[in-house]
């Protein structure tokens, strides 16, 4: 086999491999996040929260509910979960956006 077919060859081959890794990532992520999120209630700790979805993407303040001290946010692919926690770090609820947001 010459050189440029195994360069060929190779180029196909990671040309179908990567996008199939890339998309099974993504779906691997959504999936192992909603699997969490379906399994969190109103009382669990921050800790929990953790052992279930992993560390957060992103930690912000609450503005608009008085209740809510802190949220965690978790993103995927055109996905967003969301675990609002009060002063003690207990779940005050939670949600989930599809979609653009």
């Amino acid at each position: 086999m010459t050189n440029v077919r195994k360069i060929l060859l190779l180029s196909v081959l990671a040309s179908i491999i990567l996008p199939i890794g890339f998309i099974s990532g993504r779906e691997y992520r959504r999936r192992t996040l909603d699997a969490g999120f379906n399994s969190i209630k109103n009382g669990d700790s921050r800790v929990k929260v953790i052992e279930v979805m992993g560390t957060p993407d992103q930690e912000e303040t609450c503005r608009y509910n008085e209740d809510c001290k802190y949220r965690y946010l978790y993103y995927s692919f055109m996905e967003r979960w969301g675990v609002e926690f009060d002063n003690n770090y207990l779940v005050l609820g939670s949600f989930k956006n599809e979609g653009s947001f």
